[in-house]
């Protein structure tokens, strides 16, 4: 996926629309002064993520300037950027996230439930260049005919890397998973007993996962949704 090149239109301060600029018809300006520039930009298609990868702005490099706010409406959440440099004659663009709240939605097969002791799925890919930090996980059992047991008590682990940001007992893991009725439970981020006060310990250009620490669930045939609410961050400048 990429920008989309379609038609940019600048909205004058007084609220009067403008003409279309260089056929960028995503990307729309809805007041200036003299120091910036808001513009809000809609995508049918791309992710935060891939507004956010680096220079996807950057066929539209020579209508910003640093300083300038980009509101991104993506498939999958909305985001605001603060524009940091731009370079006209390379077409590049850097940006800086601000005020961001994003939410995921991630299905996963059986099949991908009952192995998640050995392959933890990814439910928010790494951002180059972001700290992904989460805010609340709303996890919903989809039930079809056949319950998940946890007879060797997998414990339920979401993670930004190594860094465990909900690590259910046995016990609870059981209370998300087992049942024969769908079922919706949501979760806040934790700090686990002696581990480093989150949110400290979350690095960049990592991804947030879902995973079963002990061993695998068994025998269950339902599909689990997660949806994740959580921020992203610039990384700072080294």
């Amino acid at each position: 996926m990429a920008f989309n090149l379609q038609g940019l239109a600048k909205v004058p301060a007084s609220g009067n629309v403008g003409k279309s600029i260089d056929s960028v018809t995503n990307l729309v300006v809805r007041g200036e002064n003299a120091s910036f520039a808001l513009w809000n930009y809609y995508t049918a298609t791309d992710t935060v993520a891939q507004c956010a990868a680096a220079n996807y702005f950057g066929a539209a490099a020579d209508s910003f300037a640093p300083g300038d706010i980009i509101n991104v409406v993506a498939t999958d959440g909305i985001v605001q950027f603060r524009v940091n440099t731009v370079n006209i004659a390379t077409k590049t663009i850097t940006l800086l996230a601000i005020n961001v709240f994003v939410s995921s939605d991630k299905t996963f097969s059986a099949a991908q439930i009952l192995a998640l002791n050995a392959a933890p799925q990814t439910l928010v890919a790494a951002i180059p260049g972001f700290v992904i930090v989460p805010a609340q996980f709303d996890i919903t059992l989809n039930y079809k005919s056949i319950a998940y047991a946890n007879a060797a008590n997998g414990t339920l682990s979401l993670r930004v890397g190594a860094v465990q940001i909900v690590d259910l007992t046995a016990n609870q893991t059981v209370a998300v998973f087992n049942g024969a009725v769908a079922k919706n439970t949501p979760m806040f981020p934790t700090t686990n007993a002696g581990a480093e006060a989150y949110p400290a310990q979350i690095l960049p250009n990592t991804a947030l996962t879902l995973g079963m620490g002990v061993a695998n669930l068994q025998n269950g045939n339902s599909t689990v949704t997660v949806r994740t609410l959580y921020r992203i961050l610039s990384c700072p400048a080294a």
